[in-house]
């Protein structure tokens, strides 16, 4: 059923809607969500760069705290900008359900 309103999304789709999280758990506030994903995947590895990678360094501790203020500080308005793109890529994707709905409907009247 779920192929009736969207077509299974391609490896480029999946690329940008992965970003697309991301950018949405920033803009919405969930800052440790955009690295949670990464980090899973580094963790399960065996291999002691990776696993260093994984710990940031004194400066960019410092630099993350720094910004701390600035993100609280503009919390609300990354929260309406963050649910802006949401209502709108949900009209994209309505606008894309509805374009494979009609191309269905098109080819199968013929």
């Amino acid at each position: 059923m779920r192929d009736a309103l969207a077509p299974k999304p391609n490896e480029s789709d999946e690329k940008v809607l992965s970003s697309i999280r991301r950018l949405l758990d920033f803009f919405l506030g969930d800052l440790d969500a955009a690295s949670t994903d990464q980090a899973a995947v580094l963790a399960s590895s065996n291999s002691p760069a990776v696993l260093r990678s994984l710990v940031p360094d004194a400066g960019t501790l410092a630099r993350g705290r720094a910004l701390l203020p600035i993100l609280q500080e503009n919390q609300q308005d990354m929260r309406a900008f963050g649910l802006q793109i949401v209502g709108r890529l949900a009209e994209l994707q309505t606008s894309r359900a509805l374009g494979l709905v009609r191309s269905r409907i098109g080819t199968s009247t013929r």
